[in-house]
């Protein structure tokens, strides 16, 4: 029991930290390359290029199929990754998956004299069933429903969840409403927290001709409260592309107000081909290190 306790305590001391152990981590870590470049939301991006798990009404007018496979190099030796697969049926929309792993790294559990009794990895196992499709001509639709899994040590949490998006079309303004993660526990572990229901304002303008899109997204949910993220993505030549963004939620990760002030932003690139995308993106993540993501998309 009291070894239990010492886990217990070990694991608060990780729940301390700015990148916290939640049992619902994947619900709210943006995975995919492209959604981080521009804010780590991206509610109203146009085109494909975005991932199931970012807004997949945009996914409605997809004619063909797409697989992606996505790698998150996290901080404290958090590693991340992702395969997604949609494709468009004509006269029925678009249907898909996305499924997510995290693997934290490994921990120790330790008896009431500090001796090392064995390790343990914490993981946590997401899957994403995606239905999109165009309702009437300048709006578009999206449904998802999800099932997740994490677990530490012996403790375990699962949950069922859902959520939809819609997109609103007018010319090179698209406008973007989503209300995700509605769900409920079916097995309680650990942790204080259910599953925290997110809602989304989205917008994106695109200019020549799609070149330069300038995305805005406010949101709110329990942990982030009211926030605010924005990008630019610039299509340089048709096949270079570059990314940048803001995601206010990571403010806190400077060492003060005055310092860091590269808190908050990523940047990408991004190499677009008819067959396939290849997209990289940067956060540095200040007092606690950097994160990496890799995105690869193949046009099937």
């Amino acid at each position: 029991a009291f070894m239990n306790k010492k886990i217990f305590l070990t694991l608060i001391i990780i729940l301390s930290l700015p990148i916290v152990l939640f049992p619902y981590d994947l619900l709210n870590i943006p995975i995919s390359a492209t959604q981080m470049a521009i804010g780590g939301e991206g509610g109203a991006l146009f085109g494909t290029s975005n991932s199931i798990t970012a807004n997949n009404a945009a996914l409605a007018g997809f004619s063909g199929k797409r697989f992606s496979i996505s790698f998150l190099k996290y901080v404290q030796s958090i590693n991340i990754g992702s395969f997604e697969y949609f494709q468009g049926l004509q006269g029925i929309g678009t249907v898909g998956a996305n499924f997510s792993y995290c693997n934290y790294g490994r921990l120790t559990a330790t008896d009431e004299y500090g001796n090392v009794m064995y390790y343990f990895t914490p993981q946590a196992l997401l899957l994403n069933i995606l239905y999109a499709r165009s309702i009437i001509k300048f709006m578009d639709i999206g449904v998802n429903s999800k099932i997740g899994y994490t677990c530490i040590d012996t403790m375990a949490n699962m949950f069922i969840a859902g959520g939809i998006n819609v997109n609103y079309r007018i010319e090179d303004l698209r406008l973007g409403l989503t209300v995700d993660n509605i769900g409920v526990e079916i097995l309680k572990g650990y942790g204080i927290d259910g599953v925290d229901i997110k809602y989304r304002i989205s917008s994106s303008y695109a200019l020549a001709e799609n070149s330069y899109i300038f995305l805005l997204d406010l949101y709110y949910d329990k942990f982030n409260k009211f926030d605010v993220s924005c990008g630019l993505q610039w299509n340089v030549n048709g096949t270079l592309i570059i990314r940048g963004g803001y995601k206010n939620s990571y403010r806190e990760l400077q060492y003060d107000s005055s310092s860091d002030i590269i808190a908050g932003i990523n940047v990408g690139v991004g190499i677009n081909t008819k067959k396939f995308q290849i997209d990289y993106t940067y956060t540095p993540m200040i007092v606690i290190g950097d994160a990496h993501r890799v995105t690869i998309g193949i046009n099937l």
